[in-house]
Order: structure tokens, then C-alpha cells, then sequence
């Protein structure tokens, strides 16, 4: 009883911060570039950001600077981002990145689209969780979505963190294999078509 009223209170929480961000003012800070930190990207603490697009915890966005050739990824957090472990902060940041890496596309928009659906794309959120297969021990990968499952804690949530566990492990199961080294993606992007696309099982492939 005591965890459902919880739920509830939770729901009304996340639903009120959603309305309430709508309505606020733009307080996002222009991205410079001595905000890119050693690893080449931006984390920015914006909760209104994130809560405008009704999103969670975080969202990835990018930026074009003068004198810079390739986009940087902008990765914009919320108040719950600082809610979780350090692992599972690690784990956000990654899974963001790796949106940007998979799903950007180079183009001039500050917004990339990590739900947006294509004919060869059913699904980003799987796609990024593919990606994490291959370069994640799967256990980590499930121990973040478990914990993001219950900082958020809504019944929307609750259900959406359990699909995308759930077809995590089936996948893992089926397509455990050796991990993705940095140095493959890298070739694959100098090599072919500067954008990594995909990840089979035997192959980096990149659009």
C-alpha cells in the first residue's frame, strides 16, 4: 500500500514538473567551447530542458561551433540524473552519447530525435541498447535501467523500464559476442561514411 501511494505521489510529481516546464522561461545556457570537457562533449544541468520535451532525466542535443568540423553532443540533465549512483550517471552519459553517435546525422539542428522512427530504425532506444551489448558487460546495463526504473517510479515508467529490460536480456542472450573496441568505431566512421549506423554481430557499419 505504502508503495503504490508512493507511485502516486511520484506520477503527480513528474506530471506537474512537465506542465510547470512548458510554461517556464528558456534558461538553457548557449553552449561555448571551453564547456567541452577532456572526452569532447557538453553536460549541461537544465531541468526544465529535459522536462519540456516530457522526457527524464536526460536528453542529448548538439552543437556546431566555428573552427570545429564535426558537432559536439550537448548533454542536457535533470534533477534525477543526480539522484543516481555515479555508475549509473556513467551509464546515462554514455547511453546519450551514444544516441549522438548512432543517431545525429550530422545535420545543423540542435535536437536529435531518440524516439524518431524510420524504415530502417524502429526503434532508437533498442538501437542504443544494442550498442551497449556490445560494449557493456549486460549486468551494468540492467543494474542502471533497474535503478532509473525506481528513481522515476510511475507506472508509466515502471512499465516502460521493464519492456525495455526485458527485451535487453533477450537480446544479450541471443547476441552476446566479443566486445566493440573504441578503435573499431573510429575506423568505421574515418573509413566510410563519417556516421556509425548500426552494429551487427561480425561488423561496424556506418550511412
Amino acid at each position: 500500500m505504502i508503495k503504490f501511494i508512493k507511485r502516486i505521489i511520484d506520477t503527480i510529481k513528474l506530471e506537474l514538473s512537465f506542465v510547470k516546464a512548458e510554461s517556464a522561461p528558456d534558461t538553457l545556457p548557449d553552449a561555448t567551447v571551453d564547456m567541452i570537457n577532456e572526452e569532447g562533449y557538453i553536460v549541461v544541468h537544465d531541468h526544465n530542458t529535459v522536462r519540456r520535451e516530457r522526457n527524464v532525466i536526460s536528453r542529448i542535443m548538439q552543437a556546431q561551433f566555428k573552427g570545429l568540423e564535426d558537432p559536439t553532443p550537448v548533454i542536457v540533465v535533470d534533477n534525477d540524473f543526480y539522484k543516481l549512483s555515479k555508475e549509473t550517471q556513467k551509464f546515462v552519459i554514455e547511453h546519450e552519447l551514444a544516441h549522438f553517435t548512432l543517431h545525429a546525422y550530422e545535420n545543423e539542428c540542435p535536437d536529435i530525435d531518440s524516439l524518431a522512427e524510420d524504415e530502417l530504425r524502429k526503434d532508437r532506444e533498442a538501437d542504443v541498447e544494442t550498442y551497449h551489448v556490445f560494449k557493456h558487460n549486460e549486468t551494468k546495463v540492467l543494474k542502471a535501467l533497474r535503478e532509473m526504473k525506481r528513481i522515476i517510479n510511475t507506472k508509466e515508467y515502471n512499465n516502460y523500464f521493464d519492456l525495455r529490460i526485458h527485451y535487453f536480456k533477450q537480446y544479450a542472450k541471443i547476441h552476446r559476442r566479443r566486445v566493440v573496441k573504441a578503435k573499431d568505431v573510429m575506423w568505421a566512421m574515418k573509413n566510410k561514411y563519417k556516421v556509425v549506423h548500426t552494429i551487427y554481430e561480425d561488423e561496424v557499419v556506418c550511412r
